[in-house]
Protein backbone atom coordinates (compact mmCIF):
# COMPACT_ATOMS: atom_id res chain seq x y z
CA UNK A 1 0.00 0.00 0.00
CA UNK A 2 1.38 3.38 -0.99
CA UNK A 3 1.30 6.52 1.17
CA UNK A 4 -1.28 7.88 -1.29
CA UNK A 5 -3.50 4.83 -0.69
CA UNK A 6 -3.22 5.38 3.05
CA UNK A 7 -4.17 9.04 2.66
CA UNK A 8 -7.22 8.09 0.57
CA UNK A 9 -8.35 5.58 3.17
CA UNK A 10 -7.97 8.20 5.90
CA UNK A 11 -10.09 10.69 3.94
CA UNK A 12 -12.73 8.04 3.16
CA UNK A 13 -12.88 7.29 6.89
CA UNK A 14 -13.45 10.98 7.69
CA UNK A 15 -16.34 11.11 5.22
CA UNK A 16 -17.91 7.93 6.57
CA UNK A 17 -17.71 9.30 10.11
CA UNK A 18 -19.30 12.65 9.22
CA UNK A 19 -21.77 11.63 6.52
CA UNK A 20 -24.65 10.22 8.62
CA UNK A 21 -24.69 13.25 10.90
CA UNK A 22 -24.19 15.73 8.09
CA UNK A 23 -26.97 14.27 5.95
CA UNK A 24 -29.41 14.27 8.88
CA UNK A 25 -28.47 17.79 9.97
CA UNK A 26 -28.73 19.07 6.40
CA UNK A 27 -32.21 17.58 5.95
CA UNK A 28 -33.38 18.91 9.33
CA UNK A 29 -31.91 22.36 8.67
CA UNK A 30 -29.65 22.11 11.71
CA UNK A 31 -26.30 21.87 9.92
CA UNK A 32 -24.14 24.72 11.16
CA UNK A 33 -22.23 26.79 8.61
CA UNK A 34 -18.94 25.77 10.25
CA UNK A 35 -19.74 22.07 9.98
CA UNK A 36 -21.01 22.47 6.44
CA UNK A 37 -17.77 24.23 5.51
CA UNK A 38 -15.67 21.52 7.19
CA UNK A 39 -17.56 18.79 5.37
CA UNK A 40 -17.18 20.62 2.05
CA UNK A 41 -13.42 20.93 2.60
CA UNK A 42 -13.17 17.20 3.31
CA UNK A 43 -15.04 16.42 0.08
CA UNK A 44 -12.81 18.77 -1.92
CA UNK A 45 -9.69 17.20 -0.41
CA UNK A 46 -10.98 13.71 -1.10
CA UNK A 47 -11.83 14.64 -4.68
CA UNK A 48 -8.35 16.02 -5.30
CA UNK A 49 -6.77 12.89 -3.82
CA UNK A 50 -8.94 10.63 -5.98
CA UNK A 51 -8.08 12.54 -9.16
CA UNK A 52 -4.36 12.41 -8.34
CA UNK A 53 -4.56 8.71 -7.48
CA UNK A 54 -6.37 7.92 -10.73
CA UNK A 55 -3.84 9.95 -12.74
CA UNK A 56 -0.98 8.06 -11.12
CA UNK A 57 -2.59 4.74 -12.00
CA UNK A 58 -3.06 5.80 -15.64
CA UNK A 59 0.61 6.60 -16.18
CA UNK A 60 2.50 3.63 -17.58
CA UNK A 61 5.47 2.53 -15.58
CA UNK A 62 8.75 3.59 -17.12
CA UNK A 63 10.85 0.67 -18.30
CA UNK A 64 14.02 0.18 -16.28
CA UNK A 65 17.00 1.94 -17.73
CA UNK A 66 20.27 0.13 -18.10
CA UNK A 67 23.69 1.54 -18.67
CA UNK A 68 25.86 -0.35 -21.06
CA UNK A 69 29.54 -0.78 -20.09
CA UNK A 70 30.44 1.02 -23.33
CA UNK A 71 28.32 4.08 -22.43
CA UNK A 72 30.50 5.44 -19.79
Amino acid sequence: MTPEDTELITEFHKVSQLMPGVAFDFIMGTLTPDREHEFGQILISLGELLVHHADERLQPEAPPTTVSPTDG
